[in-house]
């Protein structure tokens, strides 16, 4: 410690500075708001796996904190708090004094744990997990979550430590999560690989007695290919070029949906040119913010080295055209059919997996049961195993599917399909024991994946907690592939339970026979061609998004709207005074702050003026408002509302 009150520490490759504010003048309360500035940085090149400063805080009984469903509770184990929850502790010291700490700006991921009087927190400056990237290039998975830092590359939170007064509530005042008093999100992403013009029209329009997606105010990131390949392995999927399907796509458009790449072609690599003004194409007619990777070989693309190469540039593409937001194959390796919250997707899913396995073979749907027995393998084993045993069961899959094609007897084709999967196993696992490039490591573990979460995050490969104005983003995903199973009344009456966000990776108009997709069987009940189990879905989304409890924005609305949550800075300034500073060049509509519970709607003061709105959860009065570009916003209630009149008239 020096005589500014700060530490410094180095391992030879960062060097971690750790330091208070100057200390207050002499007339300042001795237990006047301090801040705490962790920052890192380098002093010469190194890839970061993962870098935090821990912090201890003695107190002889749990503190209290806010957790990732924004639940105000006391630590009683250990928790995680990733980049979209509001990071809050309090907790009393020796002479039995509240004490608060909290993030001055954004939400830093931070882990959490209190034992034998001693409060431990360890606060991410940076994380693989944090920020995940993947390059598929020259038919090799390689992680690019932990790149190379140079001799200047620094990472900082700010934290601010204050004493609670005796009048202050018990509950603090927060950021909530979403614009309007939502409580939580619902974003669906789209891909076009299995779509058909027919199938299309019938997702949007619905049938006899069924309404489709359309009419209802629900809005989506449906992907579309601008142009048709030359050759496509399969049945090409239709493209903006299709008359019929553009209109279809018109309509979703018309409706509030964002039209956005699924790259610009469906199959081979096309000029850069032609690229360019495929791209320029969908761009003027349906503006959208979200591009979408498509393909393992299209040298365009994000993952297959479209950033750098200089005849594609595809960032450089992006920013010309207005698009900030872009996914490049990650998805949370969880099961969305266990939960839709891809903010606390849950590490032990296998009772899901057996459940929906057995539910599916009782109905004698061996291929669906069988995927999802392969989805449950696939996702716990990592290194040379997981990846032979993926392959394994592809393998195997095919191979049934095959020979039921031919009018195989079932038991003929899972004997075949067995010995084809066990001989690819082996052959598989060996080749990967000699080259490790097959299924190379990568910077973070599956706990690590889950627990941090990241929902969007910069493309430079930093927490989202250090968002610029002029980042580009990456989101994550959940994979959807079996629709009715994931997306029900029950899981998005959990989701908003959960206060939770849901990014779904989906096909929608998938019709494989191993997938609980949203079309029923040729032989239901009355010829119904939508799924029973869709329809309810669509009836209980609808209802929630109505009511004002579900979010349902595009995935660029989204994504922009991360970004702002993250730029505003929310500081006590009072018993009941909250400031919201905005440091950006736009202003912020519908900004949400979660005060106490015993707050009263008519004492609330935005500003100078009443709020825009206000709704009563059950724990949480949730009011919102404006914050202005490059402005400071007072938010005052009980004891403090009658401040705004003073300063205005003096």
């Amino acid at each position: 410690e020096d005589a500014s009150g700060a530490w410094s520490a180095t391992d030879g490759r960062i060097v971690l500075r750790v330091g208070f504010d100057p200390a207050p003048q002499p007339d300042a309360p001795a237990d006047a708001p301090r801040r705490l500035r962790l920052r890192a940085n380098t002093v010469r090149p190194v890839a970061i796996r993962r870098c935090a400063v821990e912090l201890r805080i003695s107190c002889a009984e749990p503190p209290h904190f806010l957790d990732r469903y924004l639940r105000w509770r006391d630590l009683r184990q250990r928790a995680t708090l990733n980049a979209c929850t509001p990071f809050v502790l309090r907790w009393r010291d020796g002479h039995r004094r509240r004490r608060e700490l909290r993030a001055a700006r954004g939400f830093p991921a931070v882990h959490l744990d209190w034992r034998s009087g001693t409060a431990r927190l360890m606060v991410d400056l940076d994380a693989a997990a944090l920020h995940p990237r993947w390059s598929f290039r020259d038919r090799q998975t390689t992680s690019l979550a932990a790149p190379e830092r140079d001799g200047t590359w620094c990472a900082e939170v700010g934290l601010l430590w204050r004493p609670v007064a005796p009048e202050e509530s018990d509950v603090p005042a927060i950021a909530g999560r979403f614009p309007w008093g939502r409580e939580a999100a619902l974003t669906i992403t789209d891909h076009p690989d299995f779509d058909t013009t027919d199938a299309f029209r019938l997702f949007l329009d619905g049938e006899p007695g069924h309404r489709g997606w359309l009419g209802r105010g629900l809005r989506m990131t449906k992907s579309v290919f601008v142009i048709k390949s030359a050759s496509v392995p399969r049945p090409p999927a239709p493209t903006l070029a299709d008359r019929d399907y553009l209109a279809l796509v018109e309509r979703l458009h018309g409706e509030g949906s964002e039209i956005a790449p699924h790259g610009v072609n469906e199959s081979g690599n096309i000029p850069p040119d032609q690229f360019r003004v495929a791209l320029a194409h969908i761009a003027a007619r349906f503006r959208p913010r979200t591009w979408i990777d498509h393909g393992l070989t299209l040298h365009y693309c994000y993952s297959m080295g479209g950033v750098t190469n200089p005849e594609y540039a595809l960032l450089d593409r992006l920013r010309e055209h207005g698009m900030t937001t872009l996914w490049a194959y990650h998805d949370i390796p969880a099961n969305a059919a266990d939960s839709l919250n891809l903010l606390a997707p849950a590490r032990r899913d296998l009772h899901t997996v057996f459940r929906l396995t057995a539910r599916h073979l009782a109905r004698g749907e061996v291929l669906t049961a069988a995927h999802y027995l392969r989805s449950g393998v696939v996702a716990r084993l990592t290194g040379p195993l997981g990846h032979a045993a993926g392959r394994a069961l592809a393998t195997g899959r095919h191979t049934y599917m095959a020979h039921r094609s031919a009018d195989a007897r079932w038991h003929t084709a899972a004997r075949l399909a067995a010995g084809r999967a066990t001989s690819t196993l082996f052959r598989t696992a060996a080749a990967a024991r000699n080259d490790a490039r097959v299924a190379p490591r990568t910077p973070y573990t599956r706990a690590e994946a889950i627990d941090m979460a990241p929902s969007v995050y910069p493309e430079r490969a930093v927490p989202l907690g250090q968002v610029r104005d002029d980042d580009l983003l990456l989101f994550s995903t959940l994979e959807v592939l079996h629709t009715t199973d994931a997306l029900t009344p029950a899981a998005i009456a959990r989701l908003i339970d959960e206060r939770g966000v849901h990014i779904a990776h989906t096909y929608l108009l998938n019709r494989l026979p191993y997938i609980a997709g949203i079309f029923a069987t040729p032989a239901a009940p009355g010829g119904r061609r939508l799924a029973r189990a869709w329809v309810d879905a669509l009836e209980a989304l609808t209802a929630e998004v109505s009511r004002g409890r579900v979010w349902n924005p595009t995935m660029g609305e989204l994504a922009e709207w991360l970004r702002a949550l993250q730029r505003i800075a929310v500081r006590p300034a009072g018993r009941c005074t909250i400031e919201l500073d905005n440091p950006m060049d736009r202003t912020v509509h519908g900004y949400s702050l979660l005060l106490p519970p015993e707050a009263h709607v008519g004492d609330i003061r935005w500003g100078d003026a009443a709020p825009a709105g206000t709704r009563r959860w059950h724990d949480w009065l949730c009011v919102w408002g404006d914050v202005p570009a490059h402005a400071t916003i007072a938010v005052r209630w009980g004891a403090d509302r009658d401040l705004a009149f003073v300063e205005r008239d003096a």
